[in-house]
């Protein structure tokens, strides 16, 4: 059995950098937040989240930067440091506040 393909190899969407601050609410199974964290990146599907908080997988979440409201699925998350977790979200869906 050969070796798996690594997270970046199986990547169909280029992903952006964004380092943006945000604030996470989990809306399912439980209601929680707001707790703040970092956008570190962005694709259209997407997105990778650092929090001081670790975030259940499965849960349904709302995550709000800027103008944009995206509202997704924890795919992962797992623990950096002794006070650091990265998330790894599904999105569902995305709202831009229209600007004037």
């Amino acid at each position: 059995m050969g070796e798996s393909p690594s997270d970046e190899n199986r990547r169909t969407e280029h992903r952006f950098e964004v380092n943006s601050p945000v604030q996470v609410f989990i809306r399912y199974p439980s209601v929680a937040g707001p707790f703040h964290g970092v956008v570190l990146d962005l694709s259209k599907s997407g997105m990778r989240l650092q929090m001081e908080t670790s975030l259940p997988k499965a849960s349904q979440v709302q995550v709000k930067f800027g103008e944009v409201v995206v509202f997704g699925e924890v795919k992962f998350c797992r623990e950096m440091d002794s006070v650091h977790y990265e998330a790894g979200l599904h999105i569902e869906d995305l709202f831009a506040r229209p600007t004037a």
